[in-house]
Order: structure tokens, then C-alpha cells, then sequence
């Protein structure tokens, strides 16, 4: 199993096929739970059972094991491929059957006009023209913040288009982004404008990052509420990237 799971890193989980998201939730997987139960089986003794049992006994959430189960189901896919084993020994293995039904998923936070009317008018004034842009552009375009920072050279200013590549997309389909309402290309303009930061204390050609804008972000709601909503311990904090910057806007919306 380990050199089948070898053979699966290096021909498979790369990055050309998987986002870098995708890549490190597949080695938690594999280090934590299919080679330490199964990295010193041979592939062909693998069976059913023994994949049940190893989602049993790992002790995950709902929503872990089924992840946990399609990295199996991933990797004796391989084996078939390479006609180690005639059959998936993942097949058929479901989760209600094992876990019961999957537990009820929280519902995300949604923002009316009056959540935006009280974000944007106090924000904004605390981050800067080029981080409101790109707060403005988020909300507009309802992209992710890394196709927001990665835009600038997929960007046509004449025909006010932008391209987000298969690359840049978590789900590793492009596409184009559709101007907003009112000035056609007013959000598209704006791009390059919101990717060269105006700061004098950064080098030159210093761009933005998911970074910068989720901490931007972050001291805008601070500024606003008079609190730190991340770190606050009735809401814990979620993580970098896209997730720190819509849960802020989440968690601030909620305690208003």
C-alpha cells in the first residue's frame, strides 16, 4: 500500500489536477489515517471490511470519515488503473449506512442590503481607497480572494473582461467574471488600481495578497465594532485566506 500510495503522489496529486487546498487535505488523510492503518497491507488483501473498519476506528466527524473515504476511494482507483486489483474496495461503502445521516450544516450568513449599507459606510474609511476597492470588487463579483489578488495579468482593460484560469479556481473550471450593473467596466477598471498598493513603506511592485486583504478587512471590522470579531472567543477564528475574510464579514453581521 505505501508504494501504491507513492505511485498516487507522484502521478496523481499533483498540482496540475489539485488545488493546493485539495493536495493538503489528501496528505492529512493519507499520513494520519490510511498508512499508519493500511501502509504495510499488500493493495490486493484490501477489502471492504477492512475500509469500514479503519473509518470506524480513526474516530473522525461525518464530514471528515466521507473525506477520509474519498481519498481511499481515490487512491484504489489508481490500483485499478494500474490493474493491481479488479475492483474498488471503496465501492458501495456508504455513509449513512455507517454514521447514520450526515449532521445538519450550518447555515451561512447572508448579507441583506441594510448588513452591506452598515459595513461598507463605517469600513471602508479604515483600510485605505485600494483595500475598499477590493472589499467593493469582492462583494460585486462574489469571487474568492485568491482570483481577486492573482486577476492582474488575466485582465482585458479594452473590452472590460476578466478571465479567472482553471489554475485559480478551486474547482479547476474557468471563468469569465460578468461586468457588475451600472458603469460597465467600472469594477474591471479598478482592478490594477486595487493590486499596486500606494503604501510608502512597502518595496515598489509590491502587490496585494489574500493576506493583506483579510487583514485589511479584519481592521475595518475592528475599527467598526470595537472589537477583534477573529479572535473573539465567541466567534473562533476559522483560518487565513478566503475563509478568515468572509467569516469576518460573517461574524461581524451576526453581532450587530
Amino acid at each position: 500500500m505505501s508504494e501504491l500510495v507513492d505511485h498516487y503522489r507522484k502521478h496523481v496529486l499533483t498540482p496540475g489536477i489539485y488545488s493546493p487546498t485539495t493536495i493538503q487535505y489528501r496528505e492529512y488523510d493519507l499520513n494520519q489515517v490510511l498508512l499508519p492503518r493500511l501502509g504495510a497491507w499488500k493493495v490486493r488483501s484490501v477489502t471492504s471490511i477492512d475500509i469500514v473498519s479503519m473509518l470506524t476506528d480513526c474516530k473522525r466527524t461525518w464530514t471528515i470519515s466521507k473525506r477520509i473515504l474519498t481519498t481511499a476511494t481515490k487512491v484504489f482507483d489508481t490500483a485499478c488503473g494500474l490493474m493491481l486489483i479488479p475492483a474498488n474496495p471503496c465501492t458501495g461503502i456508504k455513509m449513512d449506512a455507517l454514521f447514520g445521516r450526515r449532521p445538519p450544516v450550518k447555515s451561512r450568513t447572508m448579507l441583506t442590503t441594510q448588513d452591506l449599507r452598515t459595513l461598507l459606510r463605517g469600513g471602508v474609511d479604515f483600510i485605505g481607497r485600494e483595500n475598499a476597492l477590493a472589499l467593493l470588487i469582492l462583494l460585486a463579483t462574489c469571487v474568492r480572494g485568491v482570483e481577486l489578488v492573482k486577476a492582474k495579468e488575466h485582465l482585458d482593460l479594452d473590452a472590460a473582461t476578466w478571465w479567472v484560469p482553471d489554475e485559480n479556481v478551486k474547482t479547476r473550471s474557468g471563468f469569465l467574471v460578468p461586468p457588475t450593473r451600472g458603469r460597465r467596466n467600472s469594477g474591471v477598471s479598478n482592478l490594477p488600481r486595487v493590486q499596486q498598493t500606494q503604501r510608502q513603506d512597502r518595496p515598489e511592485g509590491d502587490t496585494m495578497s489574500e493576506e493583506r486583504l483579510s487583514g485589511a478587512i479584519t481592521r475595518a471590522l475592528n475599527a467598526v465594532s470595537g472589537r477583534h470579531p477573529l479572535y473573539s472567543p465567541r466567534y473562533p477564528q476559522h483560518g487565513e485566506g478566503d475563509c478568515g475574510i468572509w467569516g469576518s464579514l460573517g461574524r461581524y453581521l451576526k453581532s450587530r
